[in-house]
């Protein structure tokens, strides 16, 4: 048969090098997070995506990166023959595990870590190439999903017919027993994700059909990208049409779109939006603060990342140095440093034992910092006096517009919540809760109009009931500790506390209509990693890793980690707690991922949106 004229034509009217007309649908699926129909010719496909959403065989649930699953199927009514086309063959496994395989090369997994995402294609009519049909519908379900990707995996099918090389077979060119290839790639990385073939081909033709095939998907994904493009004027000009009825309503979905669009043309996600960082808090996020003031650190804090104390109570890095990686931006320096810092990228303010309100005792008495929240909040104005007096004379220190774009964090609050545990009780401490959550709102407030801050993020209290120090220290009865060995009582007062917190945040939103005012849900996760270590890839949940004694707690009040007579467990990477108090960097990290994702702040506000994140290894 001959499938090209002596003209130059196919069956179908087409040139050797031409492709079928493509055609795209976006949000074709009203009820997926993301959905898509995309038609190459007469090959029609539905892509429905659905996630991150939480896993749901536990057994497959992954620490560190995202679960991706993908189902092919093809409708009874796809092709001529009307046969039943069963679920699960071998065909369509086959085909699902392709297509699982190429999608898993441009989904950023590692920001979505213990969820799953799943992708549900189905032909809906077969004329060729629906692999690669497929694929591009999987693609642009993703990203209407909002899914964050470091670049759009496009197909494209090519095969050797007539001593011709063909573009986008259909199904009579893809059935006539020719070597044909389909290739899928990452075009703006150039790199290959896909690579099948049915025959074997001489290296020089194949070479030829591969850079066909390739140049097929470089046109698919200028399509793409202009769907993308047209989708997002829409939803913008929705969202426009939405504002004037409600200024205060936020369009997620088109964020979410505009990510990815940023990402794949480069036009912003090569940065990032905060330049800076300026972090407000206690031991949880001081970088060395406290032992600039009050130099007295000992081994074996450090041993994990920095290899020797570095300022911070745990084996290596904080929360807080993971988001700063994570931005691309260098640890942030102790504000109280005064050898050795760069402000460039932000300062910390937060030391060892800080509180939200102000200490009516010393340091030498009580063992609270006398940095409180705002001692911090004068250091940070104080900053910016200087910054604006001195920054053209000083290298280490930022641009004066660096304060509009900065992300500022805060995570303090534990020490207002525990220090008095032991003397007043949770009752005691629970009166003096609105007085701290209402000074933290008061300092954002501060923040926004004195030092033109507008992106803050607050961290809420951890699940202290479940830290092994005051499972020693404070008394109580065994009907007040659950099955994970937490205590009932006191993690409850932390749930009433975050409440508060989280509803002073909103007040204090509404009041700062053109500010980002996030309450980040850290102690939802921590307490998943107590409860449920060992899904995390962990082991031990309510035990230090540094401490004394032994036992189900290894914690001793009177040697506390650092002391001669206490020892750091070999493998900190299994613990969730590193001295009773605080957390590991294996923790740390974990809780990072959350962060980043956005799942677990709210608004939601995932970072990836405003910057192009980088690894946290």
């Amino acid at each position: 048969m001959e499938y090209v004229s002596p003209e130059g034509l196919r069956l179908d009217g087409r040139r050797p090098m031409e492709m079928r007309q493509i055609r795209a649908e976006i949000g074709a699926v009203s009820r997926a997070d993301g959905s898509a129909i995309f038609e190459m010719g007469n090959t029609k496909v539905v892509a429905a995506v659905y996630g991150p959403r939480e896993v749901q065989n536990r057994s497959q649930q992954m620490s560190d990166q995202a679960l991706i699953r993908c189902e092919y199927s093809m409708a009874n009514f796809s092709t001529g023959d009307r046969k039943r086309k069963p679920k699960g063959d071998r065909r369509s496994t086959e085909i699902s595990m392709v297509i699982r395989q190429t999608m898993e090369a441009c989904i950023m997994t590692h920001l979505m870590p213990r969820s799953q995402i799943d992708i549900y294609v189905q032909v809906l009519q077969a004329d060729g190439g629906t692999r690669s049909a497929c694929i591009n519908a999987a693609t642009l379900a993703l990203s209407d999903a909002g899914i964050p990707m470091c670049d759009l995996v496009t197909s494209c099918s090519a095969g050797y017919l007539n001593s011709t090389p063909l573009l986008d077979l259909n199904y009579v060119e893809d059935s006539a027993g020719g070597p044909d290839v389909t290739v899928g790639i990452l075009p703006k990385l150039d790199k290959v994700t896909l690579l099948q073939m049915d025959s074997k081909l001489p290296i020089d033709i194949l070479e030829n059909v591969m850079q066909l095939a390739t140049e097929g998907c470089k046109a698919v994904a200028n399509y793409i990208r202009e769907i993308l493009l047209e989708n997002t004027k829409q939803l913008e000009y929705r969202r426009g049409l939405m504002n004037k009825v409600a200024p205060k309503m936020s369009c997620i979905n088109l964020a979410s779109v505009m990510a990815l669009l940023l990402c794949l043309v480069g036009l912003s996600h090569t940065k990032c939006d905060f330049e800076a960082i300026f972090n407000f808090g206690d031991s949880n996020s001081d970088t060395g603060g406290f032992y600039a003031a009050f130099p007295a650190e000992s081994a074996p804090f450090g041993v994990t990342f920095f290899k020797k104390p570095a300022g911070r109570a745990s084996d290596g890095r904080l929360m807080i140095d993971f988001l700063a990686q994570a931005l691309g931006l260098p640890f942030l320096s102790p504000y109280l440093q005064s050898i050795g810092s760069n402000f460039r990228h932000g300062a910390n303010y937060a030391t060892l034992a800080s509180t939200v309100l102000i200490p009516n005792t010393s340091l030498f008495v009580s063992g609270i910092s006398p940095f409180s929240l705002a001692i911090q909040l004068n250091q940070m104005k104080q900053f910016k006096t200087r910054v604006l007096e001195f920054h053209q004379q000083e290298a280490k220190l930022p641009s004066p517009d660096i304060f509009g774009k900065s992300l500022y964090t805060f995570y303090i609050g534990q020490n207002d919540f525990t220090s008095n545990l032991g003397a007043i009780g949770v009752g005691g401490v629970k009166q003096s809760l609105p007085q701290v959550v209402s000074e933290i709102g008061a300092t954002i407030k501060e923040l926004y109009h004195d030092v033109g801050g507008r992106t803050f993020m607050v961290l809420n209290l951890a699940p202290v009931g479940c830290y092994p120090s005051f499972l020693v220290e404070l008394q109580h009865n065994s009907s007040d500790i659950d099955e994970f060995g937490c205590m009932v009582s006191l993690n409850k007062a932390v749930v009433d506390y975050n409440k508060m917190l989280k509803e002073t945040l909103r007040e204090t939103r509404e009041t700062l209509s053109d500010a980002n005012v996030i309450y980040v849900d850290v102690h939802t996760v921590l307490l998943e990693l107590f409860q449920h270590p060992t899904s995390h890839g962990l082991k031990y949940g309510t035990k230090a890793c540094c401490g004394y004694g032994g036992g189900k707690y290894n914690f001793d009040p009177k040697a506390y980690c650092g002391n001669s007579k206490t020892k750091a467990c070999d493998d900190p990477y299994n613990y969730v707690s590193w001295d009773g108090i605080h957390a590991t960097e294996a923790a740390n990290k974990l809780v990072t991922y959350a962060i980043l994702n956005g799942s677990y702040s709210h608004p939601n506000f995932p970072l990836q949106e405003h910057c192009h994140l980088q690894p946290i290894g």
